[in-house]
């Protein structure tokens, strides 16, 4: 009987151990997806950036251009 107490109680520290790897995986996921979510805001902001410097380019070379109907969010169709 004692050989059974001692395999149990090692399957518990096994499972104890488990639900600490379990634990460590789920916050190592929430960081990545933190830090996912971070670089694509990065690139988002890039990119807005570079769409702002085009305009005020675009502007430069047409006077008549009215950069308020232009937004990042905008897709110009048929012209």
């Amino acid at each position: 009987m004692v050989d059974f107490e001692k395999e149990v109680a090692k399957m518990g520290h096994k499972e104890s151990e488990w639900k600490k790897w379990e634990e460590e995986l789920a916050r190592k996921e929430a960081e990545w997806d933190e830090e996912k979510l971070q670089l694509q805001r990065g690139c988002v902001d890039a990119y807005e950036e570079g769409f702002m410097k085009a305009m005020r380019q675009a502007i430069l070379f047409s006077l008549e251009l009215d950069p308020t109907r232009f937004d990042i969010n905008k897709e110009v169709a048929d012209g």
